[in-house]
C-alpha cells in the first residue's frame, strides 16, 4: 500500500497485520476480523469469534505464501506486510520478489 508523501508523492512502507486490516475494511467493506456494524449482527458469540480468529490466521498464512508477510518473531513488531517493490521517500525503487 502506498503512504502520502516522498519526492513522488508517494512511497510504500511494511504495515502490520492490523493496520492491512484495517485498511481493507475502511477502503473496501471487507471484515476479516470482525463482524460489521449493523447488517443484523449482535455481539459476536464465541464461535463467531473462533471463526474470526480463523479468518485472520488463514488470511496472514495466505499472504505468508505469496511472500508478503514476514514474522521473524514473535515481537508484535516484526510481524509485517511487506510491499513487493519498494519505492522509498527519494523515489528509489528496488524490490520484485516473486
Amino acid at each position: 500500500m502506498l503512504r502520502p508523501g516522498g519526492v513522488v508523492g508517494y512511497h510504500t512502507e511494511p504495515l502490520r497485520i492490523e493496520e492491512v486490516l484495517l485498511f481493507l475494511r475502511e477502503r473496501y467493506g471487507l471484515y476479516i476480523d470482525r463482524l460489521p456494524p449493523g447488517d443484523g449482527f449482535g455481539l459476536p458469540s464465541i464461535q463467531d469469534r473462533a471463526a474470526l480468529r480463523e479468518n485472520v490466521a488463514a488470511f496472514t498464512a495466505r499472504l505468508r505464501e505469496i511472500g508478503f508477510y514476514r514474522d521473524l518473531s514473535d515481537a508484535y513488531i516484526t510481524q509485517t506486510v511487506t510491499p513487493r517493490y519498494v519505492i522509498d521517500i527519494h523515489g528509489t525503487t528496488s524490490g520484485g520478489k516473486g
